[in-house]
């Protein structure tokens, strides 16, 4: 089984993206996990937006879920000079 598989939306033209801060964060927790045991993150992404996307996360040991979360994150693009917003009056 590949580490990383690919399942993901059709993603938005990136181009002239330089960040995606996090706006919001859910999680759930289940189960715990203790030191040395083995894991296994799941993460996808669950819908592209216009100005953001939604990540889901579920971190499993076997088929038991552990905790899953969602989080919601910005696309940043900097500012060009034909970009920029008219000063105020």
């Amino acid at each position: 089984m590949p580490l990383i598989t690919s399942g993901a939306p059709a993603a938005p033209d990136l181009t002239g993206i330089i960040a995606y801060p996090l706006l919001e964060i859910q999680g759930r927790f289940m189960r715990r996990a203790t030191y040395g045991g083995t894991l296994q993150i799941h993460t996808n992404i669950q819908e592209w937006r216009v100005k953001a996307f939604l990540l889901r996360h579920v971190i499993k040991r076997g088929d038991e879920i552990l905790c899953e979360g969602i989080e919601t994150r910005a696309f940043c693009i900097r500012r060009t000079a034909a970009r920029k917003r008219p000063a105020s009056t």
